[in-house]
This record gives structure tokens, C-alpha cells and sequence, in this order.
């Protein structure tokens, strides 16, 4: 959990709030798990379709507490960025949140497949069009 926290969180805490601190964000999410830190893909990810329907498990909750706290900060700089002109006022943060960790999650689908040879670049891409998109 500190080498996630130091490889995704920790380069976005000196940017900008707003898209600055976004984008920080997302390059250090696919930064880390195209490192193949966790060769089986993102831990986080797996072990929260692993354990999802075991119940209130301590493992379950420690997984979700994370997750959690990813789409959290998702919507923080989101807000950040609505904040700051960036993003339209209209934009509906936990869509464009479930959006953007829908691409992350694909990535690592599509990796995991042999869907593309470059399933991050293609992520990524993906990834650009929605900030645009959210733009103000």
C-alpha cells in the first residue's frame, strides 16, 4: 500500500488543484501499473472482484477502504478543477469518476486479454478525450 500511495498519490500532492493535479493523478495510476509492480495487474482491482461478494470481511473492507479512497480523490480533483474553470459547472462528478476508473480498470482487462499490444496507450488516449470533454 506506501509503494502505491508513493508511486500514484505522492506525485500529485505538489501540482496545482485542478487539472494539473488531475492529470498528475492519471499518469501516475497508469505510471504504476504498466511498471508491472503486480504482474497480475492492478492488486487493488483483483482483489476487490475477488472479494466483493464474500461480505464484511476485514480483507473486503480493507480492499473497498482503498478503492474507496481512490474514487475519492478522483472527485476531489475533479471538484478541483470545476473549481478553477477548468471543467464545466455542470459536469457530474461520480459519472466522469466511474468513467475515468472505467478506463483504468479496462486497460488492465484489455492487457490481460492480449486485446492490443499497447492496451495503456489506447487507455490513456481514452483518457485525454474525457478530460476534454469535461472541459469548460
Amino acid at each position: 500500500m506506501l509503494r502505491v500511495h508513493q508511486m500514484v498519490v505522492v506525485p500529485t500532492l505538489g501540482k496545482r488543484p485542478g487539472l494539473p493535479r488531475l492529470q498528475a493523478l492519471i499518469d501516475a495510476w497508469f505510471d504504476y501499473v504498466e511498471s508491472d509492480t503486480f504482474k497480475g495487474g492492478c492488486f487493488f482491482i483483483n482483489a476487490l472482484f475477488e472479494l466483493d461478494d464474500i461480505g464484511d470481511m476485514p480483507a473486503n473492507e480493507a480492499v473497498c477502504t482503498q478503492v474507496g479512497a481512490f474514487l475519492d480523490m478522483l472527485e476531489k480533483y475533479a471538484k478541483e478543477a470545476i473549481a478553477a474553470g477548468e471543467f464545466r459547472r455542470d459536469l457530474d462528478v461520480p459519472q466522469f469518476a466511474m468513467a475515468l476508473y472505467g478506463i483504468d480498470a479496462g486497460a488492465l482487462i484489455w492487457r490481460a486479454l492480449g486485446r492490443a499490444k499497447s492496451p495503456f496507450a489506447i487507455a490513456r488516449k481514452a483518457a485525454r478525450e474525457l478530460l476534454k470533454q469535461a472541459m469548460a
